[in-house]
């Protein structure tokens, strides 16, 4: 419904403003997965798996 439509709107500029952190990813695939975007979710996934691999490879503190 439309507060769907909103929290992805709301989530899309949170990833624009912070596009480091796996945890804004996950947030996005969730409501993608509710408005029935199954592909585009699971690019979201994608991001947080690439995300958090990137943090232990450089050995770096999380970040979420």
């Amino acid at each position: 419904g439309r507060q769907t439509l909103r929290g992805h709107r709301w989530q899309r500029r949170a990833i624009a403003r912070q596009p480091n952190l796996p945890r804004e990813y996950l947030y996005l695939s969730r409501i993608l997965e509710k408005m029935g975007r199954t592909a585009e979710a699971k690019e979201a996934i994608a991001n947080v798996t690439r995300l958090q691999l990137a943090v232990h490879s450089y050995g770096a503190v999380a970040v979420d």
